[in-house]
């Protein structure tokens, strides 16, 4: 349970504490001062970043502290503290909304991972090419899949000129082109496997391009780095 003072602007009337919603209105009413600034004195992690995120909150706001704002999970308190500190959401009408951003902990990274994996992967995204990382998946390539590491020209059926001639346009080729090569004929990115394309889909980028779009946003509370996977809708 959190722990106030209620400091008076009259300098010659006397503070007091409470932690309740009682004992605020008792010591109010016993008091010679009209106004005062309400600290937070101790609390929970959560309740601390909950009152920085929100607060300072005046005395006629102490009364929605405790009944609607301190039984609330560390969870609720984060995504309520989102609203208001960070969309500028009235405090009255993010109390009906908190439960709306859709909200992971962790890395932007990881978070954008784990929502991609839950829509089925980097091949149900509008354009999992623009995140394909081509000059790793060449690289591998080049390095597992090379068409002159073991069959001769003849075994290719091949002519001496015809396969010292693809192999100097093979050689001359970087990763990403020769990825992309590849990929062509294939039929483009998404006729990789699933875990193929998992294993070289850049999830840092596509979270970049999510934060520049304003469609993620990351805050830190209570020590939990949490992402909004829904930013640009809410507000």
């Amino acid at each position: 349970m959190a722990n106030f003072y209620a400091n008076p602007y009259d300098t010659s009337a006397s503070g007091f504490y409470f932690d309740d919603n009682d004992e605020m209105e008792r010591k109010y009413a016993a008091s010679r001062a009209e106004e005062f600034e309400i600290d937070l004195m101790d609390g929970s992690p959560a309740e601390v970043s909950l009152w920085q995120m929100i607060g300072p909150l005046g005395m006629p706001d102490m009364e929605t502290w405790f009944d609607r704002l301190e039984d609330l999970d560390e969870h609720e308190m984060a995504a309520l503290g989102f609203l208001v500190g960070d969309l500028n959401v009235p405090l009255e009408t993010a109390l009906e909304t908190y439960d709306e951003p859709i909200m992971r902990t962790g890395s932007a990274e990881d978070a954008v991972a784990e929502f991609v994996d839950d829509i089925g992967g980097p091949g149900n995204i509008t354009n999992p090419e623009y995140y394909f990382d081509f000059a790793s998946f060449g690289r591998d390539l080049r390095m597992d899949d090379h068409p002159f590491h073991g069959d001769s020209y003849e075994d290719m059926g091949l002519t001496d000129e015809e396969g010292d001639k693809l192999r100097e346009q093979y050689e001359r080729m970087s990763d990403e082109e020769l990825a992309e090569d590849r990929l062509d004929g294939m039929g483009g990115v998404k006729e990789l496997g699933k875990q193929t394309l998992e294993n070289y889909f850049d999830y840092a980028k596509l979270a970049r391009d999510m934060g520049y779009n304003s469609e993620l946003a990351e805050f830190r509370f209570a020590g939990t780095n949490y992402v909004v996977m829904n930013a640009a809708g809410l507000g």
